[in-house]
């Protein structure tokens, strides 16, 4: 939810933006969403961010300039 949001706002300012979720609490509907509302295409890596050697490979891949991190469970006790 709030990933997709700070999507947008980036897309809305002329950021390109590349999402990387394992979709443990998000969909590929969202990604839709977000294509639809921008009429721009979001490059999209499904990979657990945990996963050191998949990350970096995104970084091997992608220019990356900034990272916005907003990974995380709905709940605190999902996170511990």
């Amino acid at each position: 939810f709030i990933g997709s949001h700070i999507a947008l706002s980036l897309m809305a300012h002329g950021q390109e933006v590349i999402i990387v979720d394992n979709l443990s609490n998000a969909s590929l509907q969202t990604l839709e969403r977000l294509e639809f509302i921008s009429g721009m295409y979001v490059p999209f890596v499904k990979i657990d961010i945990r996963n050191t050697p998949a990350l970096n490979k995104v970084f091997e891949q992608y220019s990356v300039e900034a990272v916005i991190h907003a990974a995380g469970f709905k709940s605190i006790e999902e996170s511990a």
